[in-house]
């Protein structure tokens, strides 16, 4: 599993994190993105249905988001 560690970044920050780890996945794999961005628990599944990957899960921690997405 590949994960992204972009807590303490800003939007757009984890977005593009993300963008560039779907980029070195295959199709089917996913990538797990750990965020403090509240903007990103909307960004990022907005994100997946504009381009067809699929968001996995999306779980609030007491400190970060945790969001996965598979590779379309």
């Amino acid at each position: 599993m590949n994960c992204v560690d972009a807590r303490d970044l800003a939007c757009p920050l984890p977005l593009l994190r993300l963008k560039r780890a779907l980029t070195e996945v295959a199709s089917g794999e996913s990538v797990t993105i750990m965020t403090t961005d509240s903007g990103s628990i909307k960004d990022i599944p907005a994100f997946c249905r504009q381009v067809g990957h699929q968001l996995i899960s999306c779980v609030e921690k007491p400190d970060h988001y945790v969001i996965q997405v598979e590779k379309n």
